[in-house]
């Protein structure tokens, strides 16, 4: 990930990802990927962004364009 959302096609940015799923999250067929990032993981000083917001976005796999990713929390 970029340091800022601008800096990528899909419009996010978040240090540490915790976690990867890849499921069906709308139905559709195709597997989509769920990842986001904890609030403080390592404390104040011992993440870089520690002290941003829990994150939890969904990247939907389409077969045509659209945007990509949706906040989920």
């Amino acid at each position: 990930m970029d340091q800022q959302p601008a800096e990528n096609r899909y419009g996010v940015a978040f240090s540490e990802i915790r976690a990867v799923k890849l499921v069906d999250v709308d139905g559709d067929g195709l597997v989509d990927i769920v990842t986001g990032k904890c609030f403080w993981p390592r404390g104040p000083t011992g993440a870089p962004e520690g002290n941003a917001p829990a994150a939890l976005d969904w990247f939907r796999l389409v077969r045509r364009p659209v945007r990509l990713c949706t906040a989920v929390d």
